[in-house]
């Protein structure tokens, strides 16, 4: 079994020694002893706990659900049962961000599809639709922007 120092744990598993100090100080990394009262070794099993850790975030997990997650990793059934909740309630908030993403999606297209049509902003129905959507009076955004534009340049 190859054993290692803080630091080529770190490089190994692909992240910085701060972050597997806070992630011993949120206690989802067990801190080994020190040998012989000096350095503290890390083994193959902790590099799968980094990796573990840093993929479950990269799906969505907070460090919070990764923390009350780990504990079960040694018990199959009850791991099975609390992955599947919590994953359950990462997809249906995923599916919802991806809605969300969707409508921007659209409304960028719009917006570029009708600028490239109509360059000419007082008919630009894709700016009008955002107005109303913020239920901002007509001009009042480009005032806003006309504005601000005036003053950044009395600064310079």
């Amino acid at each position: 079994m190859r054993t290692r120092t803080v630091g080529w744990l770190a490089r190994e598993a692909g992240v910085s020694v701060q972050t597997i100090r806070y992630y011993h100080r949120l206690r989802i990394l067990s801190r080994p002893n020190p040998v012989e009262g000096k350095w503290r070794i890390y083994g193959e099993e902790s590099v799968f706990a980094v990796r573990l850790i840093k993929r479950l975030q990269e799906m969505g997990f907070t460090l919070a659900e990764i923390r009350d997650l780990l504990p079960s990793l040694h018990d199959p059934r009850e791991l099975c049962r609390k992955f599947g909740t919590a994953s359950q309630r990462k997809l249906i908030d995923l599916e919802r961000k991806v809605r969300e993403l969707n409508k921007i999606r659209s409304i960028l297209a719009d917006t570029v599809h009708s600028c490239q049509a109509n360059p000419n902003l007082d008919a630009c129905q894709v700016w009008a639709k955002l107005e109303t959507e913020l239920n901002a009076p007509r001009r009042t955004i480009q005032d806003e922007a006309f504005n601000s534009r005036s003053h950044r340049s009395d600064t310079r």
